[in-house]
């Protein structure tokens, strides 16, 4: 089978960090699957390293291609820096025109978020091949707050056979805003490499080490989570991302005179020892589909503090597997992060407790790899009989 898989989030170099979930999916298809990767060129000179298919559109100078594969994504240097708006018909207009190349040589079109989902679904229309939609969360979230993403989302559903989420509380928030989606809509989590899990963890310090991760973009929280430790002692934080947000969390960093190391951006292989090495995993979202780094992070063996979101109550219960408080409320979190602080036991229970729910659960990436593949499948045989 012949899938061209589109994303304005993939991982183009050795070192970069956008869209790996992705990669790990295309990684984990079976032999018999042949992915070409659809995704925008960046702005760097050297070719993309992977071992992948992958065919990169480009949509102006090279120094101009800023749009995807940041934090936050294409909305998000939208909002940053209005004056791209002027490259987004040419953008959309490559990204079409890449589709339709692809689609005439595969047979089943994978769009990855809502508005790609709608460019390569009409392009599979065009020619005649079947295509499946992964939502993956922020594009949900923007079409409850816009009428043009809700269109978008619309349109999405309409022109794919296949819609997917990544939990099942997505899936209704889908069907809910798409009522359409009824009845070709499934969710598929994303899943978590086996070397998370195998990693050994090292002993507890004196002081609490706790780690984020994430794109540093208002969204994730990350100021509530500093803010947090201005009330805590014996508390290390380590943050793990880059983004615009970057320069402002770091004053305010000190300006309260809290313990915080930012790393940057740190490649996927680093991260099982990263995590292993942490005691806490703080995720500060306002939203979130289901974080991957979440899953991860559980899967290390990291107490979890998170957020009480929809998506993450799906995963963490409270007092069981992590701790949970109200998103944005930094009293409440600083009281969780202190009571793990002071209690290494209740620490060290947690996360026992995070790993063994994800060695119990379903959420591997070649079980994931399997489902999608059997959609793929389904798919094509539908697309064929229409």
């Amino acid at each position: 089978m012949r899938v061209a898989l589109v994303t304005t989030s993939f991982p183009l170099h050795r070192d970069s960090t956008s869209g790996i979930f992705i990669a790990q999916l295309v990684a984990h298809l079976t032999p018999t699957v042949a992915v070409t990767v659809v995704t925008p060129c960046d702005a760097r000179s050297d070719r993309p390293d992977s071992h992948f298919s992958i065919e990169c559109f480009r949509y102006g100078p090279r120094a101009w291609q800023v749009l995807a594969h940041n934090a936050g994504g294409v909305p998000q240097q939208l909002r940053r820096r209005p004056g791209l708006y002027a490259l987004l018909p040419i953008f959309l207009a490559s990204l079409f025109i890449a589709c339709i190349r692809a689609a005439r040589r595969a047979d089943l079109v994978h769009g990855n978020w809502s508005v790609n989902g709608a460019i390569a679904g009409l392009a599979a229309r065009l020619t005649n091949r079947a295509s499946v939609v992964t939502l993956r969360g922020s594009d949900v979230v923007r079409a409850q707050q816009s009428r043009i993403y809700r269109w978008l989302l619309r349109m999405c559903v309409r022109l794919n056979s296949k819609i997917i989420t990544v939990s099942d509380e997505l899936m209704q928030r889908t069907i809910a805003l798409a009522p359409r989606a009824r009845g070709k809509i499934c969710a598929i989590p994303n899943g978590v490499a086996e070397e998370f899990m195998n990693t050994p963890r090292t002993p507890p310090a004196t002081i609490l080490r706790v780690v984020a991760v994430g794109n540093l973009i208002r969204d994730k929280g990350i100021d509530t989570l500093i803010t947090a430790l201005r009330d805590c002692a014996k508390v290390h934080l380590r943050v793990v991302g880059t983004g615009p947000d970057a320069l402002p969390l770091r004053a305010l960093a000190g300006r309260l005179g809290v313990d915080v190391e930012f790393l940057g951006a740190q490649p996927h292989a680093k991260m099982p020892a990263l995590l292993a090495d942490s005691d806490v995993f703080v995720l500060s979202s306002y939203h979130e589909g289901r974080s991957n780094a979440l899953l991860e992070a559980m899967a290390s063996g990291c107490a979890i503090i998170a957020s009480a979101i929809p998506g993450i109550e799906e995963v963490v219960t409270d007092n069981t597997t992590g701790l949970l408080f109200p998103p944005g409320d930094a009293s409440a979190l600083s009281a969780q992060l202190q009571r793990l602080a002071d209690d290494g036991a209740l620490c060290a229970r947690l996360g026992t407790a995070a790993r063994q729910h994800i060695q119990q659960s379903p959420w591997r990436w070649p079980l994931t790899a399997a489902r999608y593949l059997a959609l793929y499948r389904e798919a094509v045989a539908a697309s064929a009989h229409a």
